[in-house]
């Protein structure tokens, strides 16, 4: 085995207090004996000489504590790295994109921090990436995107922002997509059409805006989206009853569902009941294309002042809006009116607190929705 291998396992030993780790746990680190006996490590003899292929830390339940050390970049016949649920802290070195022979990177559930390493991008063969549950920060790297062979990217639970990547629109071999309860804003439009392969989808807890369409993704599972500022969401894909889960509570923009079936959807009728959560205001349609309101959204219609204390008013100013409703949080009908004047005045002095949710329909049947705070 090349000493440069060995010396990098044991630059990882020194930098996480390995003479404290639990000699049971951790059998023969930092000893004469050789490498492939010591724990969590894999050696493959590969033409003729040993090399470190994985670095396997989950089985052991003993902490870990310390940083991931930048001499980890000269195991470079290495396909699995995972040290997960540890106490790792400090950045990941961007050395790790010497690893072109990765196939899967796990560091969950630690306390990584800094940026992901737009070095990433430079493992063709990355399959995995799974980093939930650090305190990682900055963008995801548009690199990422280069790493055409992923299927699993984990990346939820950091303190992420910016916008995801356009050029994810390439990594169409992605069966699980989870960025949720990040700082992520920015539009999906575009980025997901062409997934066919998608299974389970989270991006959750975020400030995500724009079109999501999934209509390609033909065995999708779970659907988890809500808590976001999306406008339209395309789940139409000809097998609508495949889907256990599907939750886009909370996303006060939203004006259309494209679904399979758009009247069992509004009755609530199987599929698009159990683990189905959405608000009640929300508009299905099996051709969401019909409905399209950007346009109207942008120029139509103007409320102020939100949050309102009494009067709230509605500045309507092409003349177009001819009729709007109100409903409560849970969905409930409290207001409708038609419009004839440019600027209409509603009167919330009566109305409890919380937030409410405006409807409001063109003369081309266009529609937009507004939260109101009251």
């Amino acid at each position: 085995m090349p000493t440069s291998e060995r010396d990098a396992l044991i630059a990882f030993y020194n930098a996480t207090d390995g003479p404290n780790w639990n000699p049971y746990m951790f059998e023969n680190w930092n000893t004469s004996n050789p490498v492939s006996t010591w724990s969590g490590i894999t050696v493959t003899n590969i033409s003729g000489t040993d090399h470190v292929t994985e670095f396997d830390l989950m089985q052991t339940t003993n902490t870990v504590t310390g940083v991931i050390p930048p001499e980890i970049g000269d195991l470079t016949y290495l396909t699995i790295l995972k040290i997960n649920r540890k106490d790792l802290y400090g950045s990941i070195p961007s050395e790790i994109g010497n690893l072109t022979n990765l196939v899967e990177i796990e560091l969950n559930h630690n306390r990584l921090s800094g940026s992901i390493p737009s070095e990433i991008g430079n493992l063709n063969n990355l399959e995995w990436l799974l980093l939930w549950d650090n305190q990682l920060t900055g963008s995801i790297p548009v690199s990422l995107a280069n790493c055409t062979n992923l299927n699993s990217l984990s990346l939820e639970e950091n303190q992420l922002s910016g916008e995801i990547p356009a050029e994810f629109s390439n990594l169409i071999n992605m069966e699980q997509f989870w960025i949720n309860d990040n700082n992520l804003s920015g539009s999906v439009s575009g980025i997901f059409d062409s997934w066919e392969n998608l299974g389970t989808f989270g991006i959750y807890n975020n400030q995500l805006t724009g079109n999501l369409d999934l209509s390609s993704s033909i065995d999708i599972v779970w659907i988890l989206a809500e808590d976001n500022l999306l406008e339209n969401i395309k789940i139409k894909n000809g097998n609508n009853s495949f889907q256990a889960t599907f939750n886009a509570f909370n996303n006060p923009n939203l004006v259309c569902i494209e679904v399979d079936n758009a009247s069992d959807a509004i009755n609530g009728l199987a599929p698009y009941d159990s683990g189905w959560y959405v608000d009640n205001v929300n508009i299905y349609s099996e051709d969401c294309g019909s409905l399209s309101t950007e346009e109207f959204v942008t120029n139509s219609l103007k409320i102020y002042p939100n949050p309102v204390s009494d009067i709230l008013y509605l500045e309507n100013s092409n003349n177009q809006i001819k009729e709007f409703w109100i409903f409560d949080a849970l969905g409930n009908q409290v207001f409708s009116s038609t419009i004839v004047n440019r600027k209409h005045k509603i009167d919330f002095s009566s109305f409890s607190s919380g937030v409410y949710f405006l409807k409001a329909k063109d003369t081309e049947n266009a529609i937009v929705i507004k939260k109101i705070i009251k």
